[in-house]
């Protein structure tokens, strides 16, 4: 028998976890995109290091992003790996700062 890891996330002190839903076909994924009125790929550190396949997950974002045309936001160091990969990111902001603009009903985006 196979075990499973339910996918439960803390939300906050007062609510505590919430289960979140396994995607596993690439078409939902595809579809939850399309659905955004503005779409945007926030990009963090953990990019550079993790991989699938062989292939760096910063690769895949790359791709994804391409596919859509779906701006970037590069936040730490992953602007530089970036660049490398021939991506230009639509913005670069540090991790609160994005969180506060994305949390703003008045923030136009990275592409006004």
């Amino acid at each position: 028998m196979m075990a499973m890891t339910l996918p439960y996330h803390r939300v906050n002190v007062l609510t505590g976890t919430k289960a979140a839903r396994v995607i596993e076909d690439p078409s939902e994924y595809a579809h939850l995109i399309k659905r955004a009125s503005r779409p945007l790929l926030v990009l963090g550190p953990r990019i550079l290091t993790m991989s699938l396949g062989g292939k760096l997950l910063a690769e895949y974002a790359v791709e994804i992003a391409k596919a859509a045309n779906i701006p970037i936001c590069a936040t730490a160091h992953t602007q530089k790996k970036l660049l490398e990969l021939g991506v230009q990111p639509a913005s670069s902001y540090d991790l609160i700062e994005i969180i506060n603009h994305l949390k703003d009903p008045e923030w136009r985006g990275v592409k006004k």
